[in-house]
């Protein structure tokens, strides 16, 4: 049973550390590329002021900032995991804190994107945040392969454009 399980954390653990070295891997980190592409979107399709810019920027700036420290801090803990013989005394222990941290860092992540969607959300203008919600739900109903073509980790084979 330990076996079992100690498998599925390491398996766990494994896809969770592919998922985040893709996320930062190159210069265009995971918030870069939000930075990059979806603001000027908004911009335009929003009808944003400069100061709205600025602002949204800044929200998308801090969040980046926090998500980097949370990275650092849990690719520690994996190199360290990565680096101790499973047959040492403390692998079990290590594998169990690192898939604790990887929890705490997949729901810190989310509160972090859901406050600073809040954020966002607030400094828009009425119209504004129903064209906002208007363009994330016409988002959501696209055809999966042209929906995924728009995140830069996306399948190599991708939908019309």
């Amino acid at each position: 049973m330990p076996t079992i399980r100690i498998s599925i954390i390491t398996t766990v653990v494994a896809i969770f550390a592919m998922l985040s070295s893709a996320a930062y891997s190159g210069p265009n980190e995971f918030h870069r590329h939000i930075n990059n592409q979806h603001l000027p979107m908004m911009k335009k399709e929003l009808s944003l002021t400069d100061d709205q810019v600025a602002r949204i920027k800044k929200i998308y700036e801090d969040a980046a900032s926090a998500d980097k420290d949370m990275h650092a801090d849990f690719e520690h803990l994996k190199d360290q995991f990565i680096s101790t013989q499973p047959d040492s005394s403390n692998y079990d222990a290590l594998a169990e804190k690192l898939a604790k941290k990887a929890a705490s860092r997949i729901e810190a992540g989310v509160r972090e994107m859901a406050d600073a969607r809040k954020k966002v959300f607030a400094v828009l203008t009425s119209d504004q945040q129903k064209m906002f919600m208007q363009k994330k739900a016409e988002m959501m109903t696209m055809p999966a392969p042209m929906y995924e073509s728009r995140s830069p980790h996306a399948r190599t084979i991708r939908g019309p454009r």
